[in-house]
């Protein structure tokens, strides 16, 4: 994968280097690792990210958020979540990056830049194992 480092005049940074994913706010002092890019077998772009615990969803939409300049920048042919934690299945969701595009809401509650979030509802995800 290509090593891409973005930032604003905020202090945000989002760096894609080795394959990891990592955002710096510029209001918090340290890094989030918020995923990884890969290939899958078919030589799709995947961008994947874990979700430990049922905090990752959004209950009004009953939906995985996703850091929405991270998904710009990756143009990612595939989304995988990776989840372990209750109230759903645990275990893989992809979806295409086609539907997500179709699907996708954002919320205004951090509305600019790196901050803005973008939510897909959960059954619009393939469980994959």
């Amino acid at each position: 994968m290509d090593n891409k480092r973005v930032s604003d005049d905020r202090g945000n940074v989002l760096t894609i280097e080795g394959g990891r994913v990592q955002l710096k706010l510029g209001s918090e002092g340290r890094i989030r690792s918020i995923g990884s890019v890969g290939k899958t077998p078919e030589g799709e772009k995947v961008y994947r990210k874990v979700e430990r615990n049922e905090k990752a969803i959004f209950r009004t939409f009953n939906a995985f958020g996703f850091c929405y300049q991270a998904i710009k920048e990756i143009n990612p042919d595939v989304i995988e979540v990776a989840y372990s934690g209750s109230g759903i299945k645990k275990g893989v969701y992809a979806i295409d990056i086609g539907i997500f595009n179709v699907v996708k809401k954002f919320l205004d509650f951090r509305s600019r830049g790196f901050e803005l979030r973008v939510y897909v509802p959960i059954d619009q995800f393939e469980f994959t194992l």
